[in-house]
């Protein structure tokens, strides 16, 4: 049975007792304990920093001002789940709660349907994979400029990503008007990143399903906003809250960034843990990508996360390696070859490249060196060089 961390936030004293003698009863473990708050602002980021998985929420003190406190902390902690606590069943403040996103609505008495809740929340977290998950990790993928082919890259890393692991991956589409990871993939699906930005209060395991459409097995597709959506795009820092919330469902997330920067990039990028810049040798792509790589260096974005793709290499360049770094002024951490027949090919058919191709192959490898698995290409050489 899967021991629940708990956040208990009560100053109503009946419902106190109430509480005390379940939790008497169950192996719940508690994280936070606190009385209605003078700060809620300073209490939520306590929460943040303890990371329970459930939260008991009195909210008889907190009169009109529930719906406001329970989406804060929902926006704060969307895989949090909360159950709000009443002494009576006032059909306004069930309303209220659960509008706000919160999963469960009890009043007195309610030792034993309380006890039913939380074996309910602790029985969809006990699953092997809930047992062994780690904090899932986010690489993002931007082109220099249009046509640089980070939405192909994105594409085939989230496929091998899933090969390699045998883990579920998300491919994310932050291209807005321009989102292609739909199409390439084969996922169809009413709903974008603009659902989920705009309702971060409900985001859940069962919410996001709702928004997510199966691309290939094993892989989860959230498209992109459309142009009209993006005329309403909401407080974009709510765009941190879906990225960390991810990171709690798929063990990789692969975000397709578009083209350039924009608020909506720099927003993302305060949580992705790996950047890849992809550009091609053309002249307008490598100034672009001049300025990109100075523009997050100096608003503090780490060297050490920023890495340097160059795609289309052809087989006999006319400039160098060194001499691309000397232009961009950044080391390069990956070449990718220029395999554009078969590219053309695979999409003319509707499908992605296949894997006897050699740009399948190396974007294959590519995969390995983001998952830390590229020990497996190494041993390989090694083994055939006898």
């Amino acid at each position: 049975m899967y021991s629940l961390s708990l956040g208990v936030i009560i100053s109503t004293r009946e419902i106190w007792d109430n509480v005390q003698a379940c939790l008497q009863e169950s192996q719940a473990r508690v994280v936070l304990e606190q009385t209605a708050p003078d700060n809620w602002e300073s209490l939520i980021k306590r929460l943040e920093q303890r990371q329970p998985d459930l939260l008991l929420l009195d909210i008889v003190p907190l009169e009109d001002n529930v719906e406001h406190v329970i989406r804060r902390i929902k926006e704060a902690l969307p895989s949090l789940a909360i159950i709000a606590l009443h002494k009576t069943a006032e059909p306004d403040a069930i309303l209220q709660t659960m509008r706000a996103g919160a999963t469960e609505f009890l009043y007195l008495p309610f030792s034993a349907h309380l006890k039913k809740a939380m074996e309910r929340i602790g029985a969809q977290r006990d699953t092997p994979e809930k047992k062994t998950r780690v904090i899932g990790r986010t690489c993002a993928f931007l082109s220099a400029k249009g046509g640089c082919g980070a939405t192909t890259v994105a594409c085939h890393v989230a496929l091998e990503l899933r090969r390699h692991t045998g883990r579920d991956v998300l491919l994310a589409d932050l291209d807005i008007g321009n989102g292609m990871v739909a199409f390439l993939m084969k996922a169809r699906s009413q709903y974008s990143l603009i659902d989920a930005i705009n309702n971060v209060h409900r985001l859940d395991a069962s919410f996001w399903k709702a928004l997510v459409s199966n691309g290939l097995p094993g892989i989860e597709v959230i498209t992109a906003p459309t142009i009209s959506s993006a005329w309403e795009l909401p407080k974009l820092e709510n765009l941190r809250h879906v990225l960390r919330f991810v990171k709690n469902v798929y063990q990789w997330s692969v975000v397709d960034l578009g083209r350039g920067l924009s608020v909506a990039t720099m927003h993302a990028l305060e949580e992705v843990e790996q950047t890849y810049l992809i550009t091609t040798l053309e002249v307008p792509a490598l100034h672009q990508a001049k300025v990109i790589v100075q523009t997050l260096l100096s608003s503090g974005y780490s060297r050490d996360n920023l890495r340097l793709v160059i795609n289309r290499m052809p087989k006999r360049p006319e400039v160098t390696p060194d001499e691309i770094e000397n232009i961009i002024g950044h080391p390069i951490h990956t070449i990718l070859p220029n395999d554009y027949p078969s590219l053309y090919e695979a999409y003319a058919e509707g499908q992605l490249l296949p894997e006897k191709s050699a740009l399948r192959a190396s974007l294959s490898n590519f995969a390995l060196k983001i998952a830390g698995l590229d020990d497996r290409v190494k041993k390989k050489k090694f083994s055939l060089l006898g």
